[in-house]
């Protein structure tokens, strides 16, 4: 066999193992993430408002993963509002990648989702909508079931400081 032809097939086999590796290994998950994004300067209000500036939200993707049994899915979706099938270690964007508006634009019916509790549309492009109506719409889902007729005063919380923690 040609030197040049067995040196090629080395290199694309070592190519390969190196990509096999790579894809078998995917990403890892943290316990507890971080919910915060490139989309904003800085923060400076706590939800209330007030000129203080507020922690960012700790997701605890582990407890909602394992103790309430929430498939990948329920959160993570492709371009089309589709629920992806994952497992752990899969690559998952970050929700900022393709929800990055920080300001709503009203004319954009294309993105338009009902604000959770109301009738009124959202800009779901926008970052903070986005994750507001995927968790809280969640969380009262999750308390109507429990009997809850309002979603709003079960376990799952729907405030704005049971997950945004002003600094002290």
């Amino acid at each position: 066999m040609n030197k040049k032809l067995l040196t090629l097939l080395i290199i694309v086999g070592i190519a390969f193992i190196f990509v096999a590796t790579g894809i078998q290994a995917g990403t890892e998950v943290s316990d507890v993430i971080t919910m915060e994004s490139k989309v904003y300067k800085k923060r400076v209000k706590s939800p209330d408002h007030a000129k203080k500036p507020t922690e960012l939200v700790q997701f605890n993707h582990k407890k909602h993963m394992k103790d309430y049994n929430i498939d990948c899915g329920t959160c993570h979706h492709d371009d089309k509002g589709q629920p992806l099938t994952l497992k752990i270690g899969d690559y998952v964007q970050r929700c900022d990648e393709c929800h990055n508006r920080d300001k709503p634009v009203k004319k954009d019916a294309k993105f338009q989702g009902i604000a959770v509790g109301k009738k009124k549309p959202v800009d779901i492009m926008t970052h903070k909508n986005a994750l507001h109506e995927s968790c809280i719409g969640c969380h009262i889902t999750s308390n109507k079931k429990g009997g809850d007729a309002t979603g709003k005063k079960g376990p799952s919380p729907t405030s704005c400081r049971a997950c945004h923690i002003p600094i002290k």
